[in-house]
């Protein structure tokens, strides 16, 4: 079996000589099941003293210490303090990619940011592709969110796919009355639909049928796009032939236009109202400002044309 560099879930610092678990990946609020190889075994801000019983010191590469074969496991000496006096020992399975746990944490963080920044007005979406999964994803976080009073809708880093159409459509789902229980806080009719506002956020990394996505919220209007142009490759391929020694050939074949009679997107991008971009000083800081900005909008927007209340229940006949 091939070697390769086994990964623990976390983030390392160099600190006095020897390495400081900084953040440990895990489950998540929105993704309890996930599993990460230190979550419940190792706790931030520990030091990590040793690997397989032999001491580790900063600066040495830590990744060389964890070349692995799948499923084998290490030994960690751990301690809360760095020293060698009260450490203990824990055995973990490296893991080979850390995507979905870092892509999980970044939007649990993404939401609290949202939440703290908005006061608890707004919530928060991301779209990764527009597949068939992404139905499930969009929902997901559309049925958490939909009485807030507004929505950040990121598709920053978007692979693309065909489910757009599904995204907007519930996105322009209007409200038509309320169902009640008695005695009970009603709920909207259709029970999807929202009130709320949306934030769009769009950059160089969507591409695809994301932009298809921006396009579209744009020529219905139903929010103001914060980021920067997309990367402008929306011409698709939708048939594919199959050659006799199993190999296949293709070529691009559908594109899209919008009703004034214009080429969408390719080689331009989706172009955002509100450019923003995300400086390499203000991520080092810890800022995403596409993301502040985007909130920062929405709650301009808010301030000058409310959320409607809800009207209040009607007097309950008597018969």
């Amino acid at each position: 079996l091939k070697r390769t560099a086994g990964l623990l879930g976390a983030d390392l610092a160099a600190e006095g000589g020897l390495y400081r678990f900084t953040r440990i990946l895990g489950p998540t609020p929105y993704a309890p099941e996930l599993k990460g190889p230190l979550a419940g075994k190792v706790k931030e801000g520990e030091y990590l003293l040793a690997v397989d019983g032999t001491p580790l010191k900063a600066p040495e590469a830590v990744y060389e210490r964890l070349q692995v074969v799948p499923g084998q496991k290490v030994v960690l000496t751990v301690n809360t303090r760095p020293v060698a006096a009260g450490a203990r020992t824990v055995e973990v399975e490296p893991i080979s990619s850390e995507v979905s746990l870092r892509y999980e944490r970044w939007i649990a963080d993404n939401i609290a940011t949202v939440e703290r920044l908005s006061g608890g007005q707004l919530g928060y979406l991301h779209l990764s592709a527009m597949g068939a999964p992404n139905i499930g994803q969009f929902d997901k976080f559309w049925r958490a969110f939909r009485y807030r009073k507004g929505i950040v809708v990121d598709v920053r880093g978007n692979h693309g796919g065909w489910t757009e159409y599904f995204m907007a459509a519930r996105l322009e789902n209007h409200q038509v009355g309320f169902n009640v229980l008695r005695g009970m806080t009603p709920f909207r009719v259709p029970n999807t639909a929202s009130d709320g506002r949306y934030v769009f956020l769009s950059n160089e990394q969507n591409g695809s049928d994301g932009e298809a996505f921006i396009s579209h919220v744009k020529a219905r209007k139903l929010g103001t796009v914060v980021g920067v142009p997309s990367w402008g490759g929306l011409v698709g391929i939708i048939n594919t032939q199959i050659t006799l020694d199993g190999g296949r050939v293709e070529q691009s074949n559908n594109a899209f236009y919008g009703k004034e009679g214009k080429w969408w997107v390719e080689n331009e991008g989706a172009i955002p109202d509100i450019r923003v971009e995300n400086d390499p000083a203000s991520f080092l800081a810890g800022h995403d400002r596409q993301l502040e900005v985007g909130v920062e909008t929405l709650l301009k927007q808010l301030k000058e044309n409310p959320t409607p209340a809800f009207p209040p229940v009607p007097a309950y006949p008597v018969r």
